[in-house]
């Protein structure tokens, strides 16, 4: 290793193989001081240059990247140009993507000195809040930055959603806000149309109570004090109403007068109606004559309700109405009525009504047609009806014995009968007669115009004719009063006459006596007539039958059966006998020996 002495001066080119070091203490303070001092010329290495203390220079050229990787970077220039078209901030080093979020902001802090103070601005991003932020006063700690006040922008448009402006100033100006508040001047000079959509109030300082805004044909509007005052006393719309407006001239305050809302509710009407004789209301129905035969005719007044709702009565003599059927009331007889306000309950007189219609027709229809004070109302009322006469006769006569079979010993009995009038019909008198031409048999069933009753006791085998021509009465209805037109018969028809079995128990073989009181069946006796056993063996089942063809068997004597685990097992008789019961000759049958309650049939 060679020393070089202080002061020593190589001429010409020098060449170091491994390294130089200069042992000196001189610090560079400018180009020429220092350990190591170029008087002339420049400095070329191949290598990095490693400053352990700085690296100063007048002016630097970097044609190569430029790393920079310490904490801070002073740059005390006057001026920096930069050509880079982007300026990236806020980054991983050398140019890597963000992998977290550090919380920082972004942005350049811009220092000015106001008022004795030093004072910092913002300019970037607000990471906190996610959004844009310039700010005239703010605070930084560790890259983050607090804003102490907003700064202001001046600028010639501004584009893009305004929803949350305020104090704004502009000389073209769209804005489409719920709310918009103006304290300030607004200058529409140059505009030939603002438009103002749907609000519910609009607040302009200035003027006072009462006063509105008016116009001097050149633009200029300012507030004056009121003429005429509009108000309303409508809180809501009620569908169906009509709005009205009622003009005050008299009120001193407001000498063009006081003109006042009003709703006017749904007009509705309701008629109802009914008749009405000698003051009292008897219904909806009537009877159309109080006597048709006489032709006399049940006439009746109308008491008709009218009832109006948010509007009052205004009669239009000459062309209002109120129709019952084919009478129409107009003119003087409508207005003799005195409807008027809301309506009321009014009594129309039958002598405005037409005879022969409203007050005979089966159905007479109600309407009215009558003008109010706000317009025509028209309504339907209670159809009324007159009851049509029904005259009086005799429709039917029937009768009918109270049995429909009598056994040979006992035909006599009595049988029912009824007329049959027409509707609403009310007798007064007549009589009523039965016969049997045949056998010469006749009577009288009534002489008081009793309409229903009982015969006295008869042959129920034969048939009779029950006849009447004299019922007198009233008809339904108002019909009045005649006798029947014409001769009514009806017909009781006969009972059947039957020869029936008679059956009993004894515990003897000796026959017993038959009577007509001894049980017996209700019909004749035919095939299938049956009587049971005893369970007794010793027991006898006694069994008298016709001996003469009655005519449903014939000849005297009768076969019988009982039947057994579903076969039939023929009986002969045990014993045999005869006998008369009430003039009919009948054989009798016993049957003995049976240990159960058995059914013994006729056979033939």
């Amino acid at each position: 290793m060679a020393l070089l002495k202080s002061g020593t001066r190589i001429y010409g080119n020098t060449t170091i193989d491994t390294f130089l070091n200069v042992d000196g203490s001189n610090a560079a303070t400018s180009a020429s001081t220092g350990a190591i001092v170029l008087s002339n010329g420049g400095l070329g290495v191949h290598g990095n240059i490693y400053s352990g203390a700085g690296l100063f220079a007048t002016d630097a050229t970097i044609s190569g990247n430029l790393t920079v990787g310490g904490t801070v970077a002073y740059i005390n220039v006057t001026n920096s140009y930069l050509k880079d078209s982007l300026i990236e901030l806020g980054g991983n080093s050398n140019g890597g993507a963000l992998t977290a979020d550090d919380n920082k902001d972004r942005g350049t802090i811009l220092h000015y000195y106001e008022s004795g103070s030093a004072i910092d601005a913002f300019m970037g991003w607000d990471n906190s809040n996610n959004e844009f932020a310039l700010a005239s006063n703010v605070t930084v700690t560790d890259n983050v930055v607090t804003i102490n006040q907003l700064g202001n922008v001046r600028a010639n448009m501004f584009f893009g959603n305004g929803s949350q402006l305020s104090g704004v100033v502009a000389d073209t100006l769209t804005l489409l806000v719920a709310n918009l508040s103006i304290t300030d001047n607004v200058n529409f000079s140059g505009v030939s149309n603002v438009t103002v959509g749907n609000v519910s109030n609009i607040k302009l300082d200035g003027g006072s109570a009462g006063q509105f805004l008016k116009t001097d044909g050149a633009g200029n509007v300012s507030f004056a004090s009121v003429q005429s005052l509009v108000q309303s006393n409508i809180t809501n719309i009620v569908a169906g109403s009509a709005i009205a407006i009622t003009v005050d001239n008299a009120n001193a305050t407001y000498p063009g007068g006081v003109f006042t809302l009003e709703q006017l509710g749904p007009i509705s009407l309701t008629v109802t109606d009914q008749w009405n004789q000698s003051g009292s209301n008897i219904g909806t129905s009537k009877n159309a004559y109080a006597n048709y035969i006489a032709t006399t005719v049940n006439t009746s007044n109308i008491k008709i309700t009218l009832s109006l709702a948010n509007a009052t009565f205004n009669i239009n003599a000459s062309s209002d109405t109120i129709t019952f059927g084919s009478s129409v009331l107009t003119g003087a007889n409508l207005t003799a009525l005195g409807i008027s306000g809301s309506g009321g309950t009014y009594t129309i007189p039958s002598t405005y009504l037409t005879a022969a219609n409203t007050q005979t027709n089966s159905s007479v229809a109600a309407s009215v047609s009558l003008t109010t004070n706000r317009n025509t109302q028209t309504g339907t009322g209670t159809t009324l009806t007159n009851n049509q006469p029904i005259p009086f006769n005799v429709t039917a006569l029937s009768g009918s014995f109270s049995s429909a079979t009598v056994p040979y010993f006992s035909l006599n009995q009595t049988f029912n009968w009824n007329s049959t009038a027409t509707s609403g019909a009310a007798v007064a008198s007549g009589n009523v007669t039965y016969a049997n031409v045949a056998q010469s048999i006749s009577g009288s069933l009534s002489s008081v115009g009793a309409t229903s009753g009982t015969s006295s006791s008869l042959d129920s085998t034969l048939t009779y004719t029950i006849t009447s021509s004299d019922y007198f009465g009233a008809g339904g209805y108002g019909a009045g009063s005649r006798t029947m037109t014409a001769t009514v018969n009806g017909t009781v028809s006969p009972a059947t006459k039957y020869y029936p079995l008679f059956y009993q128990i004894t515990s003897s073989s000796a026959v017993p006596a038959f009577t007509t009181s001894t049980t017996r069946l209700s019909v004749n006796v035919a095939i299938g007539t049956s009587a049971t056993t005893s369970a007794t063996p010793s027991y006898y089942l006694w069994m008298a039958t016709p001996s003469t063809n009655t005519g449903t068997l014939t000849g005297a004597n009768r076969t019988f059966k009982h039947i057994f685990l579903g076969s039939d097992i023929v009986d002969t008789p045990d014993v045999t006998s005869s006998t008369t019961i009430s003039g009919q000759s009948y054989n009798i049958y016993g049957f003995t020996n049976f240990s159960v309650a058995t059914p013994i049939l006729v056979t033939g």
